[in-house]
């Protein structure tokens, strides 16, 4: 449960400060956004540490409620 609250934490504080930022400087952002749309070797990195980051966390956090089972069968039958 303790770690439930930790990563909900981390992730809500992480999403407010990436919305703020991306609104305070978007044409940066948008600028950012389309390199990355041309560059096949830096959506690979990106695709290989998001898998990384999403292994990790379904294994240390194995917590499953019967709302997170059900949406998971619905979602994958």
């Amino acid at each position: 449960m303790a770690l439930t609250l930790i990563l909900s934490q981390v992730f809500g504080v992480y999403l407010v400060v990436v919305g703020v930022a991306l609104m305070a400087r978007r044409k940066y952002f948008s600028s950012v956004f389309a390199g990355f749309v041309e560059d096949k070797l830096l959506r690979m990195v990106i695709a290989i540490v998001e898998l990384i980051a999403g292994l990790f966390l379904v294994i240390t956090h194995q917590v499953w409620t019967p709302l997170s089972a059900g949406i998971i069968r619905w979602a994958w039958p």
